[in-house]
């Protein structure tokens, strides 16, 4: 839960003094206990602002959902982000990555470059591809949350 509060803060370039409220939902009886009763830890080590925690809730227009196993966080928009230019600067973002996937891809496609190049030197840009295959993925979720 503290991990996707702050990877939502990091993604979406929150600045740090900002304390946005959320709704945390957990359907499950024990799992809403025990979320209560690390609901101080997990604000603080979030940096977070108020959290509330319920069975259920509705869901809003202008809200990101962040899924965890077992539970929702719901972070209202309005005031936090300007959603249309943060799509934009996803969608952005996404497009150079998969600029550089194609790059990569091509040179490990080209037979001569895989025979020819030290192994080392191939390992290092499969590894670059993966890197590259994980910061879009990383960045589809990250569009997918401001639904």
């Amino acid at each position: 839960m503290i991990g996707a509060l702050r990877r939502f803060r990091a993604d979406h370039g929150i600045d740090p003094k900002t304390k946005p409220a959320a709704a945390i939902v957990a359907e499950d009886a024990s799992r809403r206990a025990l979320i209560e009763a690390e609901m101080e830890r997990v604000r603080a080590l979030g940096n977070w602002g108020e959290l509330t925690i319920a069975a259920s809730a509705q869901e809003a227009a202008q809200e990101a959902r962040l899924v965890l196993d077992g539970a929702r966080i719901h972070v209202p928009l309005a005031g936090l982000l300007d959603i249309d230019e943060e799509r934009r600067r996803i969608e952005r973002d996404i497009a150079k990555h998969r600029s550089e996937l194609e790059r990569i891809g091509a040179k490990l496609a080209d037979r001569a470059f895989t025979e020819r190049a030290p192994e080392e030197v191939v390992e290092t840009q499969r590894e670059r591809l993966a890197r590259e295959q994980e910061a879009i993925a990383h960045l589809e979720q990250a569009s997918r949350d401001l639904a």
